[in-house]
C-alpha cells in the first residue's frame, strides 16, 4: 500500500493485500494468520478505520489454512 493515512485504508486495499502479501512474503499459515491478527488489531481497534469494519476478518484468519502455493489468489496478474 501506498503510505496513507490509517483511516483512509479502503476495504479493497486492505482485502487485496493479504494474498499480495503472503505471496511476496512466502508466509506458514500460522505468520499469515498472524499477520491478518496484526492488521485487523492496527486498522479496527486502533486506528478506528470504518473501511476496515467492513472486512470479513474471519474469513481472511480461516484462508490461512488455505493458501497453497497453487492457490488462485496467489498468482499475479
Amino acid at each position: 500500500m501506498r503510505p496513507t493515512r490509517m483511516r483512509e485504508v479502503t476495504e479493497e486495499q486492505i482485502t487485496a493485500f493479504f494474498p499480495r502479501y503472503a505471496r511476496e512474503q512466502r508466509l506458514t499459515d500460522w505468520q499469515f494468520h498472524q499477520t491478518v491478527d496484526a492488521v485487523q488489531l492496527l486498522l479496527v481497534d486502533l486506528a478506528h478505520n470504518p473501511s476496515a469494519e467492513k472486512v470479513d476478518w474471519d474469513y481472511w484468519k480461516s484462508a490461512a489454512k488455505d493458501l497453497a502455493s497453487d492457490h488462485s489468489t496467489l498468482h499475479g496478474p
